[in-house]
């Protein structure tokens, strides 16, 4: 099992049933969860909104920052990298 998902389930108390398909059940739903929030990042990206700055949000620093955040996560889940 991913270790950090496992890391995660420790901390909310959530025991896995000793069946390995219960293990990859969990793993095959935590990581499609995490997919899923990688994804929605990618919405993101070229939003032309303004920020309560007054800044556009379409800049290359801001789509800089989203690729980060989809990076993170994809190395903190091991996730396969795009």
């Amino acid at each position: 099992m991913n270790p950090r998902i496992k890391e995660l389930a420790e901390q909310t108390n959530f025991t896995i049933a000793d069946s390995p398909i219960w293990g990859v059940k969990v793993q095959e739903y935590s990581l499609a969860i995490v997919t899923s929030c990688v994804d929605q990042i990618s919405d993101l990206k070229g939003y032309s909104g303004v920020g309560l700055d007054g800044n556009p949000y379409d800049t290359p620093s801001w789509n800089a920052a989203l690729k980060a955040a989809q990076d993170l996560l994809r190395t903190r889940f091991e996730l396969d990298n795009e």
